[in-house]
């Protein structure tokens, strides 16, 4: 199994007796394998409590992969809803994005009925193609039209010439592939 993994990064007894849940990494993907306690065996596959149906692979993918959101800057962020609200969720998006249109449109109803959820939209260039650049600089330079901005991208709409050349758009992309370990952006 040599360069099956880059990185062993926790080994403890798991929930089911007689195996070790082993957490490791592959490039940038961290996930739970499981070997038996003669270490002849390495099975990779959910466990699923059955008393709670609690998958306790899926729980356990989700720790190794969670990001720390208070070290994400918000400056660039577009912001759906109260920019006070309580709850706030960070979305990863790109104007071009069929998928993050539908997302948008979702997230709007969302705070039209929940007045403390904000959205805090954050834009990239999915391949840092360059029309997609030149919408998300468009957007973030728009400031308080930006939602609006926004709103126009996702309907295909054409924008106007950015005002500025903010680092967002390169910003955002490297924070995106940092903080979504193995996830794919659409």
């Amino acid at each position: 199994m040599e360069g099956a993994v880059d990185n062993v990064l926790k080994a403890e007894q798991s929930a089911v007796g007689g195996l070790w849940a082993v957490d490791i990494e592959k490039g940038d993907k961290r996930w739970p394998v499981y070997i038996d306690f003669s270490k002849q065996f390495l099975l990779s596959g959910q466990v699923i409590r059955l008393s709670s149906k609690e998958n306790v692979t899926e729980t356990r993918i989700m720790r190794l992969n969670a990001v720390d959101v208070s070290g994400i800057s918000l400056k660039n962020a577009v912001v759906i809803g109260d920019l006070k609200a309580k709850r706030r969720i960070i979305e990863f998006s790109h104007p071009d994005c069929r998928f993050c249109a539908k997302i948008h449109e979702e997230a709007k109803k969302v705070v039209a009925k929940n007045p403390d959820v904000a959205f805090f939209v954050m834009l990239y260039s999915l391949n840092n193609n360059p029309g997609t650049v030149r919408k998300v600089r468009s957007i973030v330079c728009g400031k308080r039209d930006a939602p609006k901005l926004l709103d126009d991208a996702f309907a295909g709409k054409e924008l106007p010439d950015p005002a500025c050349h903010p680092s967002a758009v390169e910003d955002t992309a490297r924070l995106a592939r940092n903080s979504t370990r193995g996830a794919r952006p659409r």
